[in-house]
């Protein structure tokens, strides 16, 4: 795989098995379904990313109709957060009401 993020750690190829209705889940999926909880909570319908995003979070976006833009470059983040009112994180994390814009 050629994406990175530092939100997740590529050691997916190893079962962290739980006790949720006895069904394993590795931790790329925990991750992406953490991260499209937080892209529904918040209504987010576009991210942009410096890199290159995960195959399996663009396929689950393109299903949501969540438009997902690779590759942006500073200046346009920065002029995308002024216009829109966001504000830039590196974690989807760290998302949270005040860092949502309102799409201008």
């Amino acid at each position: 795989d050629k994406y990175l993020h530092p939100g997740f750690s590529k050691i997916s190829n190893k079962i962290v098995t739980q006790t949720v209705e006895g069904i394993s889940k590795n931790l790329e999926e925990e991750w992406l379904c953490k991260t499209m909880d937080i892209l529904h909570t918040f209504r987010i319908n576009l991210v942009l990313t410096k890199g290159i995003a995960s195959p399996h979070l663009m396929d689950m976006c393109m299903q949501e109709n969540i438009l997902v833009v690779q590759e942006v470059k500073n200046p346009v983040f920065q002029r995308f957060a002024e216009v829109m009112g966001g504000i830039i994180v590196t974690y989807i994390t760290q998302v949270n009401e005040n860092c949502v814009g309102t799409g201008g």
